[in-house]
């Protein structure tokens, strides 16, 4: 049995989440028992199938799942207590790991990242890292079109700060906007399932004639609807660039290693920490059309799917090898 273990809340979003998910759902397909063990409130995800998922809150009754559990670890834990970063260090060769935040701590059997920002190197683990095991949801393969759609023009730009934004980037954008209409686009601001009731209102109360607030949609059809999107990184960037949508990225906190590090790669437009000239460089940005097309097919091109299966089998080589799928 493989048990998959994250985190999700307001603070560090639901891209670990939608990562665990995917994996669960595709062993899930291939037969495999699983137990996907979520530390957080459901009602952040309620866009996701959430059957056969545990939502836990109290620590001791995580605890007392995981001492229960024999098979392979599965974890994408940003945050974690110094206690269990023991409990699994205590069975790291069980454990693989989906993250980079404690994996030097734990020493995993096996780290995966699909971001390879951070070269971290392990005495005793085995690491798999770069673009080809980046995860993207099965759902998704359906808006992927077969080939790089060139952009002839740019109107509908989307702006994704993630499930929950908690940079309050959304409210500093609209902020900028207000008295501009910034040469004819429309911005198109999605309203992620992890911004609170209250904060939606606030934002959706500032009215400007070139901006549409998204709510209550899927994100796969938002893609649909914009020309580009400017997000923080995280896993919004990767399912864009997987359905053919260039992005233009935020640098906030500590994603910002992360699209440093995807736009010296050439996958994303970076225009660095948001400040008074953001707007400014976004318009310079999007002006040079030939190169949002240039970066947009190399990213669709990069991120093209297959990194759900490549884990999957490693997670499964993994089982087999200890001797933990009978």
């Amino acid at each position: 049995m493989i048990l998959i273990h994250t985190i999700l809340n307001v603070t560090v979003g639901i891209g670990n989440f939608s990562r665990c998910y995917s994996i669960f759902k595709q062993l899930e397909m291939d037969g495999e028992e699983c137990i996907f063990l979520v530390e957080g409130n459901q009602e952040l995800v309620s866009q996701f199938d959430l059957t056969n998922i545990i939502f836990i809150i109290e620590n001791d009754t995580i605890f007392s799942l995981l001492h229960r559990h024999t098979g392979i670890f599965v974890i994408d834990i940003p945050v974690a207590p110094l206690a269990l970063v023991y409990f699994y260090r205590e069975r790291r060769e069980k454990v693989i790991s989906i993250n980079d935040q404690y994996a030097l701590d734990i020493e995993p059997s096996i780290y995966i990242n699909g971001d390879n920002s951070k070269n971290y190197i392990f005495n005793n683990t085995r690491k798999y890292a770069g673009a080809e095991y980046q995860i993207i949801r099965n759902d998704l393969k359906t808006y992927r079109p077969l080939i790089y759609p060139t952009l002839h023009q740019i109107r509908n730009i989307g702006i994704m700060f993630g499930g929950s934004d908690p940079g309050l980037l959304t409210e500093k954008f609209i902020n900028e906007l207000q008295g501009n209409d910034y040469y004819g686009f429309t911005f198109h601001i999605f309203l992620g399932s992890g911004i609170s009731k209250n904060r939606k209102l606030s934002l959706k109360s500032k009215t400007l004639f070139n901006v549409i607030y998204i709510d209550n949609k899927l994100v796969a059809d938002f893609f649909n609807e914009i020309d580009v999107l400017i997000t923080m990184g995280g896993i919004t960037s990767y399912e864009a660039m997987y359905v053919g949508v260039p992005v233009l990225s935020i640098e906030w906190k500590y994603m910002g290693q992360y699209v440093s590090y995807l736009g010296s790669l050439g996958l994303l437009v970076n225009l660095g920490d948001f400040n008074d000239e953001t707007l400014t460089k976004l318009v310079h940005a999007l002006s040079n059309l030939e190169n949002i097309n240039r970066i947009g097919q190399y990213a669709f091109e990069t991120i093209n799917g297959y990194g759900l299966n490549k884990v999957c089998s490693i997670i499964l080589a993994r089982q087999r090898e200890l001797g933990l799928d009978k």
